[in-house]
């Protein structure tokens, strides 16, 4: 009796360790995408800065 209950809680806590990796994996392919956004973003900031301040030089 113990030996199925023991082969029972294993093969649930190793599906619950994979289900944790598989949603860590997914948390770190969002923070990668945004993270690239952010940068994106940021670039596009400082070229805005970079036309008004030429704009205002060549007028």
């Amino acid at each position: 009796m113990n030996k199925g209950y023991k082969e029972r809680n294993e093969g649930w806590m190793k599906k619950r360790e994979q289900e944790e990796e598989e949603d860590d994996e997914e948390e770190e392919e969002e923070e990668v995408e945004e993270d690239g956004k952010e940068e994106e973003e940021e670039e596009e900031e400082i070229r805005k800065k970079i036309r008004k301040k030429t704009k205002k030089k060549y007028k």
